[in-house]
């Protein structure tokens, strides 16, 4: 054989023959050689005879590891509304099929818009998303090799139209009347999108000189934004108002109602374009000694292209429970909450679903796509059966959704019992079969069992159904299960050397 690629090597199985046998012909290539068109030369010589063959072949690397989406990221808010879908170019595909749907099930009827065979990482949708939505999106790679598994599901939040009226915390603050002071009032905006317009919905106050009082507002990028200073004379008054670029003039004395706002000297749509997220500041300050005042009230508007209140996560703790038992999934152990949205109003939706349990939502076994609400964790009827399978920790991931566009992302974990390394030592290990099953199932041992060995089984819901008790010295016994109604049991063995389970699919 000649001819081959550099790295690539050829074998036969004989390199002589007699009539009527044959030679198989092995060649090996480097994981790292290009995708392309080669050509192999096989010749033979017999005496003085001598026969040439050529052979071309298409060689494709079947690595088709890595792949990952990059945009929108996973847990994305106030996303345009026909936006692209970029994932990270892998070496050795050819081709990419995408999907968009409306439930991390991708069954066919969430599916809003999909492509087969993208020779390009990126999608650039042909429709218009609907605002306030949350969507899933999932990629896969392709070469002639064949065709990874599906990535994992990434969801984001297109944009809102949304509001929100902040009213700051720690009031009233006092100016001091000696000397020139200077107060900061905050208010934290914890999410939020692109700034699109600002209000200041209410300064209420009281200066003995107004005209000496002087208001700015400072976004969390620094921008500041004069609103007013020497205003209005020497006026001893209260008052109450409102900051708004549409306004046209600013009334002396000052407003006592915020029903009619005043126009700021600087503009407020300096901070258009800018995050809403993080600490915007009113700065007063007196511009004079020898008279003082109060700020009694600040309230501040944004509006943004995401939800400005969205949920967020208060509990989210390990769930530990024995292997192959239940338990509530808790409010001690996942909870989310939302200033201006009641328990009833907070959505949890399953991205994944564990493989070594199941969760049940008021009874029914729940899939990727299912949902409960907060209220229901409240109510205790979101529970986790554990199979008993898997000794090491696992999880499932969920979003919560406020249903104003507001989105948050996570990650559950449950962790076993039973870990250590003399547990582990210890595991028994038995066959069942067949499995599934719906007659009789065999159980057997790899040897004689040193001491009596009793033997349960337990449905879904961690009930048992049925024990046994094996002798010493047997290596294994009969279970009948024939009266036993469809679905998932755990089979669990134990004797004075050890423990193990099973699961055991009846149907």
């Amino acid at each position: 054989a000649s001819g081959l690629p550099a790295g690539a090597s050829a074998s036969f199985s004989s390199a002589t023959v007699s009539p009527g046998q044959s030679s198989e012909l092995r060649v090996d290539f480097p994981g790292d050689l290009p995708d392309g068109t080669y050509t192999l030369t096989v010749t033979g010589t017999a005496n003085s005879l001598t026969e040439t063959r050529t052979y071309t072949f298409e060689y494709y690397n079947a690595n088709l590891a890595g792949l990952a989406q990059e945009l929108p990221t996973d847990g994305a808010i106030g996303v345009a509304q026909s936006p692209s879908l970029t994932w990270k170019a892998l070496p050795y595909a050819d081709k990419y099929d995408v999907e968009l749907s409306t439930s991390p099930s991708f069954a066919a009827a969430t599916i809003v818009a999909s492509q087969s065979d993208l020779a390009a990482n990126t999608y650039q949708l042909p429709i218009v998303l609907e605002k306030g939505k949350v969507y899933f999106w999932r990629v896969r790679a392709k070469n002639e090799c064949g065709e990874s598994t599906w990535s994992d599901a990434f969801s984001f939040a297109t944009l809102v139209e949304s509001c929100a009226t902040i009213t700051a915390p720690d009031l009233p603050k006092t100016l001091a009347a000696n000397g020139t002071p200077s107060i900061e009032i905050p208010i934290n905006v914890p999410a939020g999108g692109t700034v699109s317009d600002v209000n200041i919905k209410q300064v209420k106050g009281f200066h003995e000189s107004f005209r000496q009082l002087e208001l700015r507002l400072v976004s969390p990028q620094g921008t500041d934004v004069l609103l007013f200073k020497n205003k209005c004379g020497s006026l001893s008054v209260s008052f109450n108002l409102g900051v708004d670029d549409a306004s046209t003039t600013f009334p002396c004395p000052p407003p006592l109602s915020t029903t009619q706002p005043t126009k700021p000297q600087g503009s407020l749509a300096a901070f258009n374009g800018q995050a809403a997220t993080g600490n915007w500041k009113l700065v007063a300050k007196d511009n004079e000694a020898g008279s003082g005042g109060i700020i009694e009230a600040f309230q501040l508007e944004l509006c943004a292209a995401s939800a400005l209140n969205p949920p967020f996560i208060v509990n989210n703790n390990t769930l530990s429970l024995a292997a192959g038992v239940n338990s509530l999934i808790s409010n001690n152990l996942l909870k989310a909450d939302d200033t201006n949205n009641t328990p009833p109003q907070l959505t949890f939706t399953l991205v994944t679903v564990p493989a070594d349990a199941r969760i049940e939502i008021n009874g029914q076994p729940a899939t990727p796509g299912s949902t409960f609400t907060q209220a229901d964790i409240d109510n205790g009827i979101v529970r986790l059966y554990d199979y008993g399978t898997n000794p090491g920790p696992y999880s499932f991931r969920f979003i919560v959704t406020d249903g104003e566009g507001g989105m948050v992302s996570g990650s559950f974990t449950v962790q076993p019992f039973g870990v250590s390394t003399n547990e582990a030592a210890n595991a028994l290990r038995f066959r069942l079969a067949p499995n599934p099953a719906n007659e009789t199932v065999q159980l057997t041992f790899g040897e004689a069992t040193p001491s009596d060995t009793r033997v349960s089984v337990f449905n879904a819901a961690g009930q048992l159904v049925q024990t046994r008790l094996l002798a010493a010295g047997q290596k294994g016994l009969m279970l009948d299960v024939s009266a036993l109604p469809e679905g998932i049991y755990m089979v669990a063995v134990e004797h004075e050397k050890g423990r193990g389970v099973r699961k055991l699919v009846v149907r």
